[in-house]
């Protein structure tokens, strides 16, 4: 496992440059807190450049730009590609903290605004000179204002980006919202998809539409409100007045912001190419922090690859931007979406970061081969919490969150406590895989499958804790293996697979519940169930659920009823007659309505009876076994395992030959079911991070 420090600084050739300096390989350096630096410098130790932005202008194939310690306010915008064997290579300096901040600071001449008892507000007027350099990639086809403190989050489709006055449709956050019918002027209040004419909701009638724009006092974010009511009333928040031309805060204790160090972001991005296609560049152990970005679609990440391919992102912190903090894929799914023409990337790996405290999305990826993501921590993500149909028109919040993305891998990582799902996988998936990952205390599913024909191996994955969803969740879905992982305590369901659409996945397929392999996992304590999958029709066949240890898990200190589920959603009226009234009649079947279908929960002997699956599985644990728990800031699972549960043998998977912990999974001289290959008898207790 990498660790998460900085990367060893590699020095290629150190030159004394006299004169003028010929772009030739070699390392140049950047260090605004010299005295002598200054961007017509060479670039060497002894007159390093003062910005990133002016090594960017000489940095070629082969080349290092060594960045030493300071706060960089800048976008760095790489304008040439690396080649194979010569990438273009970024780095901080070693055992140096170099931080590129979308921020400045903000320092205007502040009154105080209102005093209502012990609450004090100060108003501070923005300077619209701050943000001259704001700008999103993307800006010669979609329409966005020039102040993030004018601009209301828009996630939705690339179409609510483009200015249509005639159709009501502005990114203008300002004046107060109606919540009827699109108005005719450009500062519409609301904004609507434009394929389904869907209401894009900007908040509860009567309140503003939040803003792109973040406010840091002394590093820490302050909280975006609604109303100038609710400014008065909790501290730590800001809001932009409803004229848009100055900011009204409150900190804690009433404390005046000018004994204080306060940012406001003025940048979209902190490193993104100056056009689409550059390929080859890495970039390493920076701290990025604090920009204002506009949701997806398109993507523009606070780190963009911009469609290049072969990228290494490896060993950096990225956090607090308004929406999504890396994005290395195809930016758009419209091939004429984005200034530039259409690119298909390729090769880029995101391996070693801290990904924390988005307001949307730890990374997205669109439309990208063989992206490799790994050892990365993500923490905190869709920190604003976005929530769809309050807030914003489409569902994107994920840790990760992967669209059209064949070969990918997602390895190795953490990914805990993220309000949204842990790793979504949305639309195309062939040949992708999601292994020995740690997801734990996410708020929806920990992994989101979403219309694909497969193949995809799910393998040797915790999922654990999830507060108000599944531990695997797909919905028109195929060629699943789900193997080997340990499933315990979420909120619902451990596997639950359902169809919601009609999407096609070719020209005559519909996507389907099809083919799809629930194999040798441990499956314990989930609230709803252990399984659920459609009951066999023409369009759901072939899936398979065996050889699983589980368990039941209605109550934290017992494991309850031990509840299987079949789902049906195109014959409603399924359950109401043969085999499937009968067990409902008996007692032994209870039918609800969930969502926009029916689900029959059975025990696990008329789950055998109606599918023959889990024929082999087993369920070791008693009703009154309670010593089985996660520790989710401690990141062990410790608990009892009968003699029963180490005895049992684990059918072989193809390719999944490794457990949680890296060892080998012999299936020839009995593997276990489950992530870890040496359970004992008795007590045992597994420390899951770091490894």
């Amino acid at each position: 496992m990498m660790k998460h420090c900085m990367f060893g600084l590699i020095i290629l050739s150190i030159s004394i440059y006299g004169g003028e300096m010929e772009n030739v390989p070699g390392t140049y350096h950047v260090n605004n807190n010299s005295d002598l630096a200054a961007d017509n410098n060479n670039g060497s130790p002894e007159k390093p450049f003062k910005t990133i932005s002016a090594a960017v202008k000489m940095a070629g194939p082969g080349d290092i730009v060594v960045v030493h310690k300071g706060i960089y306010r800048e976008l760095v915008q790489p304008d040439r590609s690396g080649l194979p064997d010569k990438p273009i290579v970024f780095q901080a300096a070693e055992g140096e903290t170099a931080i590129i901040r979308g921020s400045d600071i903000f320092s205007p001449l502040w009154q105080v605004e209102k005093t209502a008892g012990a609450t004090v507000v100060y108003r501070g007027f923005l300077d619209d000179a701050m943000f001259v350099d704001y700008a999103m990639p993307w800006s010669k086809t979609h329409w966005y204002t020039d102040n993030p403190f004018r601009t209301k989050i828009i996630i939705s489709q690339s179409g609510s980006k483009i200015a249509k006055p005639e159709k009501g449709i502005s990114q203008w956050a300002r004046p107060w919202p109606s919540r009827t019918m699109p108005v005719e002027t450009e500062e519409a209040a609301v904004t609507f998809d434009t394929d389904n004419r869907t209401m894009v909701y900007d908040g509860p009638p009567g309140t503003l539409p939040r803003t792109l724009g973040q406010i840091f006092v002394d590093g820490e974010p302050v909280q975006q409100v609604r109303t100038p009511e609710e400014v008065e009333e909790h501290a730590n928040t800001f809001i932009v007045a409803p004229d848009g031309k100055s900011l009204l805060l409150h900190l804690r204790d009433n404390s005046d912001p000018r004994r204080h160090l306060v940012e406001i972001t003025t940048r979209a991005q902190i490193f993104c190419p100056a056009k689409r296609g550059i390929d080859y560049i890495h970039v390493r152990g920076f701290i990025m922090e604090h920009c204002a970005n506009q949701g997806p679609f398109p993507q523009a990440g606070a780190l963009s690859t911009r469609s290049g391919a072969h990228w290494k992102i490896e060993n950096n912190v990225i956090r607090h931007a308004t929406t999504v903090g890396i994005d290395c894929g195809g930016e758009n799914y419209l091939l004429d979406g984005v200034s530039g023409g259409f690119a298909r990337p390729e090769g880029n790996e995101v391996t070693g970061n801290i990904i924390s405290d988005n307001g949307l999305c730890g990374i997205a990826v669109y439309s990208s081969k063989n992206v490799r993501i790994s050892g990365n921590v993500l923490e905190r993500n869709n920190r604003l919490g976005f929530t769809p149909g309050i807030d914003i028109g489409w569902w994107e919040q994920s840790a990760i969150k992967l669209h059209n993305c064949p070969g990918a891998v997602i390895s190795d990582n953490m990914i805990r406590d993220n309000d949204c799902f842990g790793v979504w996988l949305d639309t195309y998936y062939a040949g992708a895989r999601i292994s020995r990952n740690l997801i734990v205390n996410n708020m929806f599913a920990g992994i989101f499958l979403e219309c694909s024909l497969g193949p995809l191996t799910i393998d040797n994955n915790v999922v654990a804790l999830t507060r108000s969803g599944h531990g695997v969740y797909a919905h028109d879905s195929s060629g699943m293996t789900i193997a080997n992982n340990l499933l315990f305590r979420n909120a619902h369901v451990g596997v639950l697979m359902r169809n919601v659409t009609e999407r096609k996945v070719s020209k005559d397929m519909v996507c389907a519940t099809s083919g799809n392999k629930v194999l040798n996992n441990m499956i314990l304590g989930n609230g709803q169930g252990v399984v659920a999958i459609p009951a066999r029709n023409e369009r759901d066949k072939d899936n398979i659920s065996d050889y699983n240890i589980s368990s039941g898990g209605t109550h934290l200190y017992d494991n309850g009823p031990e509840l299987f589920a079949l789902l049906a959603r195109e014959d409603r009226q399924l359950f109401k007659s043969g085999e499937y009234a009968a067990l409902v009649n008996a007692g032994k079947a209870f039918e609800v309505r969930w969502k926009d279908e029916k689900a029959l929960f059975v025990g696990v002997d008329a789950w055998r009876s109606l599918t023959g699956w889990d024929s082999h599985s087993l369920e070791p644990f008693t009703l009154k076994d309670s010593y089985m728990t996660f520790r989710s800031r401690l990141l062990n699972w410790e608990l009892d395992v009968p003699k029963t549960a180490v005895e049992f043998r684990a059918i072989p998977v193809p390719d999944v030959t490794l457990d949680y912990f890296g060892k080998t999974v012999d299936y020839q001289k009995g593997a276990a079911a489950g992530p870890f290959q040496h359970l004992k008898a008795g007590r045992n207790v597994f420390y899951l991070w770091p490894r």
